[in-house]
Formats: structure tokens, C-alpha cells, sequence
């Protein structure tokens, strides 16, 4: 009895410093996750001069100094991934306040008034005028336009402003159909048609901060959005962009002793940048998982796809850790060990082995990375350890010291919707790969 008592108290005492136990469900993880968010996010209003706060901006002098209580509200692309997890959510769970928090989100992002003064702030930062006038508030902003609220949704010059917010805001889209949304979708899928810079051979590419660069992140930026606007549209030629843009990216960024992928590649001196990130990589993998469960099983196309999925889950798997995380650098185990990949590359093999696109024993990989982000979330669900947003370099040193936060948004779509396909491999006994007695 005193034995058990000792146990017992050991195991309340790891619950006070954080951990979660092992043991729990994955889906219980996921919604927990997911409701931290929720309660989080309020939809106001700040003066960051005093710190008042409002529930609406109507009425309001214009300012630079009205911003966002909430970071979860905002328009950012990883508060899409976010989105898509939610709505998964509510898929496996049942449960409608998921679909609700981000049909909030996009009603309060896409509301008139809001939409209306944060464009005017906008402009305002950009050029220092209000109404044509010059304004000393804003000009002392010097063209900064960082703080303003939905500030990549006015921007829109980048895949990061529309694929991730937009492929979320299609599968909403496909719930109430309101004609404003509307507006918006075919807003981005113009952009990305007839705007977005691509090489001469059609595939998607950056140029800031160097021209024409390829990212692996932009065929999560791109891809999930193209093929869910192929779909709901019946656009067969943004389709079969989509399916090109994951071929090219395959091609320009695997590395092919290791099946892992350069963050980037530069077309003005045909080589790639040194790092294998970890996110990118997580990045790549999401997109192609994303095409896959969306792309008719007739496609022409799909068999390549698949191998190419095998080849990377292959390369990925062999950079797991002994602890079943991934490292910020791939191939350097010196680096540290980062939540966002590992979530992603968790979700991502979890979600090919349920699918069926790989070998069922890659399970044991998927439980190995789920335990390690059990291992590094307290009770409260607080994930630590993830990257904040990171650009290229031709510095390695740069994606070594890139700073890791506790709930920084990039990785928090991805733990959710790892929570979800974990669940489906315990539904689908293959949680454990079975073990074969010898006779």
C-alpha cells in the first residue's frame, strides 16, 4: 500500500511539472489544444498607447496605434493551418464550435467596417498620408506596415497572403456559399493564375529576398489551395497547376542521397541554399498530403505522386531522433529538436499510413513522434519548442539559432491535426505494428 502511495505521488508530481501523460488520447490532445486556442482568441480591439480595449472599431479615429488584442485572429498564414486543423476537428469529433471559431474569425475578418479602416491604416502606414494628406502619426511609421491588422490580406503579394487563409476559407465556403467569400477565393485564385512570379517553366517562385527563388513553403502556400478551388470550381486548369507545382518542387529540392529537401532553391545560379529545415520540409510534406486526399484517384499523375511521398517519408524517418523528434536541421543533430516538423512529419506519415500511400509499420514512426510532442507539453497544453518564422539564408548558423517559443502559432495547427490522424491509427489498429511470435 505505502509503495502504491509513492507511485501515486510520483505521478501527481509529473502532472505539477507539465507533462502530460503518455496515455492520453490523442484526440483528448488535439481538443485540448484546439480549446486553448479558442478561449484565447477574443475578437477585440486595442489602443496600444494606453491598452484600452474595444469589442468594435466603429467610429474610431483613424490610427496606427489601433491593432489586435488576439494573434489567433489575425490575418496570417499559419492561422489557415490552424483553420483547416479546426474544421478537421470537428469532422472527427463531431463537435461544432470548431467550424463556429472559424467561421467567427473569417466573419470578423471579413467584416466591412473592420475590413474598411484597417485597408485605411494600411495605405496609411504605406505612405505616410491620410485621406492625401500627409499625416506625422503615420509617416513616422517610415512604409512599416508589420503592425496592421489583416495586413497580408491587403498586401497580397506573396503566396503566404492567400493559400493557407484561402484553402481554409474555401472548405467554409462550401458550408454557406455567402458571396463575399466568394469574391475573395476567386480574388486569390486570380492572384495565383496571373500574378504570382513563376519560372519559365511554369513553376511557382519568390522574389524577395532574392529573385525568383523557389521555397519549399510555397508549395504548402499554394498547392492546398489550388487543388480545393480545382475542385469546388471544376477548374481543371488550376488543377493540373497543383499537381505540376508538387512534381517541380520534388524535382528542384529533394536531395537525392537522402530523400529530404533543401529549404530553397536559386534559379539565377542553379544551386540550392545549404539548410534542410525542418519546417520546409514539414511544409512539403503537408502539401503533398493535402493533394493526395483531394486529388481524383483517376489522375494520371497520382502513381508518380505516391512514389514521390514514399521516397520522402523514407528520407524524413531516417532523421528521427532517438527522443522521436525531428531536429530544426534535418541532418544535424546538433540542432535542436523542434515541435513544428515533428507534429508535421507526425501528421503527415500518420495520415499516408492510414491512406494506405505507405507501409503500415511506418506507424511505429508516427507513435514514436507523437510521444516526443507529448513529452514536450504541459497539462495546460502549452507546446514548447517551436520555431518562430524563419526566411532563407545562405548562412547555416542563421536556421541554428533561430529562437524556439512556447505556443508560437506555426506549429499548433500541425499538433492538432496530428492529434486527429493519430486517433484514426488507433481506430484502424495500427497504432502498434504487431509483432510476429516465432513459433
Amino acid at each position: 500500500m505505502r509503495l502504491n502511495l509513492i507511485f501515486y505521488f510520483i505521478f501527481l508530481s509529473s502532472l505539477a511539472a507539465g507533462d502530460i501523460p503518455e496515455h492520453s488520447a490523442p484526440i483528448d490532445i488535439a481538443k485540448g489544444v484546439a480549446d486553448k486556442i479558442i478561449d484565447t482568441a477574443t475578437f477585440e480591439f486595442k489602443d496600444i498607447t494606453n491598452g484600452e480595449k474595444f469589442e468594435n472599431i466603429n467610429g474610431l479615429p483613424l490610427s496606427p496605434d489601433i491593432r489586435l488584442v488576439s494573434k489567433y485572429n489575425n490575418w496570417k498564414y499559419w492561422n489557415g493551418v490552424i483553420h483547416i486543423a479546426m474544421l478537421a476537428l470537428e469532422k472527427s469529433t463531431g463537435e461544432k464550435k470548431y467550424s463556429g471559431y472559424v467561421k467567427n474569425t473569417y466573419d470578423f475578418i471579413l467584416n466591412e467596417k473592420n475590413l474598411q479602416y484597417f485597408q485605411k491604416q494600411y495605405y496609411a502606414a504605406l505612405t505616410g498620408k491620410v485621406d492625401g494628406r500627409p499625416s506625422e502619426a503615420f509617416a513616422a511609421l517610415n512604409g512599416n506596415t508589420n503592425g496592421v491588422a489583416f495586413q497580408q490580406f491587403f498586401r497580397l503579394d506573396r503566396l503566404d497572403d492567400c493559400g493557407a487563409m484561402g484553402a481554409a476559407l474555401i472548405e467554409m465556403y462550401r458550408q454557406n456559399h455567402d458571396p463575399h467569400v466568394h469574391k475573395t477565393i476567386h480574388r486569390f485564385a486570380d492572384y495565383i493564375k496571373n500574378e504570382e512570379f513563376r519560372l519559365e517553366d511554369g513553376t511557382l517562385a519568390r522574389i524577395w529576398p532574392r529573385q525568383y527563388t523557389i521555397w519549399a513553403d510555397d508549395l504548402y502556400m499554394s498547392v492546398p489551395f489550388m487543388v480545393r478551388y480545382a475542385i469546388s470550381m471544376n477548374d481543371t486548369e488550376m488543377l493540373e497547376d497543383a499537381v505540376q507545382q508538387a512534381l517541380a518542387y520534388y524535382e528542384y529540392l529533394i536531395r537525392p542521397d537522402v530523400n529530404i529537401c533543401y529549404h530553397c532553391y536559386y534559379s539565377d545560379t542553379d544551386e540550392n541554399g545549404t539548410a534542410s529545415w525542418g519546417r520546409a520540409n514539414g511544409w512539403f510534406l503537408l502539401a503533398y498530403i493535402d493533394l493526395l486526399s483531394i486529388l481524383p484517384e483517376d489522375h494520371p499523375d497520382r502513381n508518380q505522386l505516391i512514389m514521390n511521398l514514399q521516397h520522402f517519408i523514407k528520407g524524413i524517418t531516417r532523421c528521427q531522433s532517438q527522443t522521436g523528434a525531428w531536429h530544426q536541421l534535418l541532418d544535424k543533430s546538433d540542432s535542436y529538436l523542434e515541435l513544428s516538423c515533428t507534429a508535421m512529419f507526425t501528421y503527415g506519415i500518420a495520415k499516408a499510413v492510414n491512406q494506405g500511400w505507405v507501409h503500415k509499420d511506418y506507424a511505429d514512426v508516427a507513435e514514436q513522434g507523437w510521444k516526443s510532442i507529448l513529452s514536450n507539453m504541459t497539462e495546460e497544453y502549452d507546446v514548447n519548442s517551436i520555431c518562430v518564422g524563419t526566411g532563407i539564408r545562405p548562412s547555416i548558423t542563421y536556421y541554428y539559432n533561430r529562437p524556439a517559443k512556447m505556443n508560437e502559432p506555426h506549429g499548433l495547427g500541425a499538433v492538432i491535426l496530428a492529434g486527429i490522424e493519430m486517433t484514426n491509427m488507433e481506430k484502424y489498429k495500427l497504432y502498434r505494428p504487431k509483432i510476429m511470435k516465432k513459433n
